[in-house]
């Protein structure tokens, strides 16, 4: 197990990765104040493949993976070939979407305007703005989009 000098919390609650089933939830007790779940490890081949049109969408967290309240999806946007068909617009009524752009660049497009973005920027989406990210580099484009909320599934 890492030990860290800079969070001594973090000796006494982290548990080593290798001590849990890829898809286990752990329980530890906590110095005898009673028992309290642990971490839960979701490896990226168990992700659920979303099959959403224009990208390649990897549920990493979810209410469907065990969450109680986020969503974390690993995104890869190919690069634009010819003659593909853009993606449209969505938007979230009741949540927020915070993206963090891993590699790759792109344009977040919105009705307030078109923004460029790259590796390093993190994009915040307001609840209800229509958006959409497309790929303007040459290799993919890959965001890690978090959702305060365990279902996305509503999106007009």
């Amino acid at each position: 197990m890492r030990r860290s000098k800079e969070w001594p919390w973090f000796n006494t609650c982290a548990v080593s990765v290798e001590t849990l089933a890829p898809t286990d939830v752990a329980t530890r007790t906590n110095h005898g104040e009673g028992r309290f779940p642990m971490v839960k490890i979701v490896r990226s081949d168990e992700a659920r493949d979303l099959n959403l049109p224009g990208r390649r969408s990897l549920e990493l967290v979810s209410g469907v993976l065990g969450s109680k309240s986020v969503t974390l999806r690993l995104v890869e946007i190919p690069v634009a070939g010819t003659g593909d068909r853009p993606r449209d617009p969505h938007r979230h009524l009741a949540f927020e979407e915070c993206m963090y752009v891993l590699s790759g660049q792109g344009i977040t497009q919105t009705p307030g305007g078109d923004v460029a973005v790259s590796k390093g920027d993190a994009i915040l989406v307001p609840a209800g703005e229509y958006h959409v990210t497309r790929n303007t580099g040459t290799e993919p484009l890959w965001l890690l989009c978090f959702f305060p909320t365990a279902d996305c599934s509503e999106q007009k």
